[in-house]
């Protein structure tokens, strides 16, 4: 058998012109990257450095699968992972690098709660009604409370020194002289006003922008942009030291909206952080609300209450914290609802806490993207793919790695389902990002799940470990060829 993670892929050959296209992830083909400033190279000097990784999850690290193959991607970025652990647990590999685990240093973003009830927050994390990243990183990944620092974009950890406040963010101190009183004052104005906005939109309100005016969010952007233009050497050195000593930053999920605008009126830190990630200085994992703030829409969501955006999107000439052009034309996305963490080049859009409700809505956005990729590429991506690519987030992922590393100004993004359980990883490669579903149960190669499984799925879909097996078992599985996977298997 092979590896996990290993992709082998036979080159695709859409329908049409017979163009070859570029493979959708060869992992093994990528040249071996320098060790990151600060990071450990692989302990076998035979084996390259591990590539820059990312994850994108629904609910967090729901199964102890998932726990087990995030502890393998930190200790892999150590550069301490012993290949013959790879079949271990999470409990073995918790004390066997109980040593290496309790020096990981993260960063906790939690925005998401910043405009929540204080009380109800606190309360939600005694109660673990919800998976918050903090407790779940001490309790089931081994690492350190000392270790772990809870921020808020909004409290600007480079700049202000801020008591900190019980389950929303640590304290600060980063002891900045010359900051202008009235500056700082009319920010958190802007923040006191927003909470008031907010409060009164989720209660029913209608709370439209006035004619004439400028939104909160631009007023807000406009403040806080200001403050850390004035002070960008503060913020760099903040950076500088967080990013060389950090090993993981996470993001919270909570109010998408909210969450977004974090990023959308932080550009300056959102670049920085978008480097360090690309460049393998940390590891970087989202959750439901951070997931969606990656993706280039955010609007394939039944919590965007009325006048959120209006109040809470900021206008196109704020948006400068690293996209690309395409992202900012207006071309199959509105920026109200453009991702304000562009971490990924690809062209995706993300449903988290996906349900058969949203069945159709995603087929026909991705229906959307196969027909700008057909004619711009002047080839046809088989029509069973697509219609496929609703019900399950393997398929989805396959068709997002084709149009990605073929189609440079796709405008209509992938729509990827994923179900609570579920996990996606990305691999930065020197000219690509590969994307694939991290398996979320022992015995599953799909991160499906037992029980995660959509209708119209087989029921054994979860315990067959090779598409080939697959394929034997059901020649016709959703209407497809074993070569319109891409690959020919995937082994645990």
């Amino acid at each position: 058998g092979r590896p996990p993670g290993t992709a082998i892929s036979p080159r695709w050959r859409l329908l049409g012109q017979g163009r070859a296209l570029a493979p959708m992830g060869a992992v093994c083909s990528a040249s071996p990257r320098p060790a990151a400033k600060g990071r450990s190279p692989s302990a076998d000097s035979g084996t390259p450095r591990e590539p820059p990784v990312a994850w994108m999850t629904s609910s967090g690290l729901a199964t102890e699968r998932l726990v087990c193959e995030f502890i393998k991607v930190l200790l892999k970025r150590k550069g301490v992972f012993d290949g013959a652990d790879t079949m271990a647990d999470a409990a073995t590999l918790r004390a066997k690098y109980a040593d290496t685990l309790a020096t990981i240093k993260a960063l906790h973003m939690n925005d998401g709660n910043y405009h929540k009830d204080g009380d109800a927050a606190r309360k939600g994390r005694a109660n673990r009604v919800t998976f918050f990243w903090d407790l779940e990183l001490i309790d089931r990944c081994g690492l350190k409370r000392e270790n772990i620092r809870m921020i808020m974009l909004y409290e600007k950890p480079w700049l202000f020194d801020r008591p900190g406040e019980d389950g929303k963010y640590d304290p600060q101190a980063p002891g900045v002289a010359g900051v202008s009183a009235a500056d700082r004052d009319r920010y958190y104005a802007l923040l006191a006003k927003s909470k008031e906005v907010v409060d009164r939109i989720r209660a029913g309100e209608r709370v439209p922008v006035p004619a004439g005016e400028k939104s909160i969010a631009d007023q807000l952007a406009e403040a806080s942009r200001r403050l850390d233009r004035k002070h960008l050497k503060a913020l760099n050195t903040w950076c500088d030291k967080v990013f060389e000593e950090y090993d993981l930053v996470v993001g919270q999920g909570g109010d998408v909206v909210m969450l977004n605008l974090a990023f959308q009126v932080s550009p300056d830190f959102t670049r920085r952080l978008v480097r360090a990630v690309r460049e393998g200085n940390v590891v970087f994992a989202t959750m439901s609300a951070s997931t969606m703030a990656c993706s280039k829409t955010m609007e394939m969501t039944g919590e965007i209450l009325t006048d959120s955006l209006d109040n809470f999107s900021v206008s196109a000439k704020y948006l400068t914290g690293g996209f690309d052009p395409i992202d900012l034309d207006g071309g199959g996305i509105e920026t109200n609802v453009l991702g304000a963490l562009p971490l990924y080049k690809s062209p995706f859009a993300m449903r988290p806490h996906f349900s058969e409700a949203w069945l159709e809505k995603v087929l026909s956005k991705n229906k959307t993207a196969e027909e700008e990729f057909e004619l711009e590429m002047g080839v046809e991506v088989d029509d069973d793919l697509v219609a496929s690519s609703c019900r399950g987030l393997e398929v989805a992922l396959q068709l997002l790695n084709v149009i990605s590393a073929n189609a440079k100004e796709q405008d209509n993004p992938v729509y990827l389902p994923m179900l609570d359980g579920q996990a996606i990883q990305c691999l930065f490669l020197s000219d690509r990002e590969v994307f694939s579903i991290v398996p979320n149960e022992f015995g599953d190669d799909y991160g499906t799940g037992t029980g995660a499984v959509i209708k119209g799925l087989p029921e054994w879909l979860p315990h067959w470990r090779c598409l080939r097996c697959l394929h034997r078992r059901d020649p016709k599985l959703l209407g497809m060829r074993v070569r319109d996977w891409g690959f020919g298997g995937r082994w645990a």
